[in-house]
């Protein structure tokens, strides 16, 4: 008997689900605010100084990228950049310049500049944190919105984005607060509302994190990320039907969310819609062609189809993006196994036990395809291994019995069905242990 998919399979994305959805989500619904705000100050300093016609040489002995990246942003830099080293706006509008061509490094060093000169500057405080936040740095980045928040306490955008990153590090009671006081000076902002919602649902709040999301679409309805963040609590409830359509309107709103309509895909899956949910989960995938998970769901949502080559192909190319997951190579074990390619499969479960040496179904599956191509002494030692490892697994004390059956090895058989027998649920079997412990011959099946 072989074990099919892993259910840890199912779950690839957790171990880094939050952060994809704090970089999405979190940053979709803040973007108008982090706009707003950073393009108000880009035109306050712009109306101070106006543009050049001289803009001036990189620095002699500077790298060429470095000169390069400079280069680019001085051409719509003001003159004073040049001409005033020491005006602190200048090196705000040259960081969000850099910030806006993806030189984070380059930005957060204009922005230290500022400071520097300016340090009493909210703004320049919260403009670090959004490059601080960018870069992956939140405990750095939760020092500039304090700052920012301290300076200027009026400052909603300073405590929505410090509770951002206070998830972001799982500080969540401190988040709930920060998301809280942001609401105090904006009631209405819908953001604001997903991201307390959000925090909320972390702490198992269910019923408040949906009275969140649900305000949150109410005052904005095409708040996509309250749509989705309200996905993700209906599928948690397991109202799949409403979450399903909430994770459509989020996709509809932002087409381009893979994760949207990854989570759509999964939604689809556990409805036993496999076709619409492949379809789902490729969308995720040409949205986002390095997500190795989505392959692995694509496999899942093709081999439910009985479309092993499609599914083996997904696994495949899953693994070429991320080769370390056991599950995923245990998972191509499988799919194999059904296409009657023993020996591809027994590499498959092979490198899933070298990535994880005490998966017990890995071993159990490697017994099956070892057993199927004859190998009888080294399935017997992996049903052995699976045993050892949990005592409990049905599957490897049945097969094992039926391998030392097959063998003539009766006595040893007994000692495992007896094992099986007090553990197995399932009638057929059931029925089956009891006539091997009888010591009669199989009915048919």
């Amino acid at each position: 008997m072989i074990a099919t998919f892993n259910q840890d399979g199912r779950n690839y994305r957790e171990a880094f689900s939050q952060t994809l959805e704090q970089r999405k989500i979190n940053y979709s619904m803040n973007s108008h605010r982090v706009l707003a705000f950073a393009l108000g100050a880009f035109l306050l300093f712009a109306a101070d100084y106006g543009p050049s016609a001289d803009r001036g040489k990189p620095e002699p002995g500077s790298p060429p990228k470095e000169q390069g990246k400079k280069e680019r942003a001085e051409e719509a830099a003001p003159e004073t950049l040049r001409l005033k080293p020491d005006e602190a706006e200048a090196h705000l509008q040259l960081g969000n310049l850099l910030k806006g061509q993806g030189e984070l490094k380059e930005a957060i060093g204009e922005y230290r500049q500022a400071i520097r000169l300016k340090p009493d500057d909210a703004a320049g405080h919260y403009l670090l944190g959004l490059a601080l936040q960018d870069q992956g740095e939140p405990k750095e980045a939760e020092r500039e919105f304090r700052l920012a928040a301290r300076l200027r306490p009026d400052l909603s955008e300073a405590h929505f984005s410090l509770g951002v990153v206070l998830e972001m590090q799982g500080k969540l009671a401190e988040a709930e607060k920060a998301y809280r006081e942001a609401l105090r000076l904006v009631p209405d902002d819908a953001a604001t509302r997903t991201g307390l919602g959000g925090v909320l649902r972390k702490q198992g709040r269910s019923k408040e994190a949906d009275s969140e999301f649900r305000e949150a679409i109410r005052l904005q309805p095409d708040e996509a990320a309250a749509h989705y963040n309200l996905g993700n609590e209906l599928k948690a409830q397991g109202r799949l039907k409403e979450a399903e359509e909430a994770y459509r309107q989020a996709a509809r709103l932002l087409p381009d969310l893979d994760i949207a309509h990854y989570s759509l895909g999964a939604v689809l899956y556990e409805e036993g819609e496999f076709a619409e949910a492949e379809r789902e989960f490729s969308e995720a995938i040409r949205l986002a062609p390095e997500d190795a998970d989505a392959y692995f769901q694509v496999g899942q949502a093709c081999s439910a189809q009985k479309k092993y080559g499609e599914a083996e192909q997904a696994y495949r190319e899953g693994i070429r993006l991320m080769p370390m997951s056991p599950e995923a190579h245990y998972n191509l074990g499988v799919i194999l196994e059904k296409q009657g390619k023993f020996s591809e499969a027994e590499k498959a479960h092979r490198e899933a036990i070298r990535v994880r040496p005490e998966f017990a179904l890995a071993h159990n599956n490697l017994g099956v395809v070892l057993e199927k191509q004859g190998k009888l002494k080294e399935a017997e030692k992996e049903y052995c291994r699976t045993i050892q490892l949990k005592p409990d697994e049905i599957m490897a004390l049945e097969n094992l019995a039926e391998l030392l059956d097959k063998q003539d090895r009766r006595k040893e058989a007994l000692e495992f069905w007896k094992k099986a027998g007090k553990i197995e649920t399932r009638p057929a079997w059931i029925k089956r242990i009891q006539y091997r412990l009888a010591n009669r011959p199989l009915e048919p099946d």
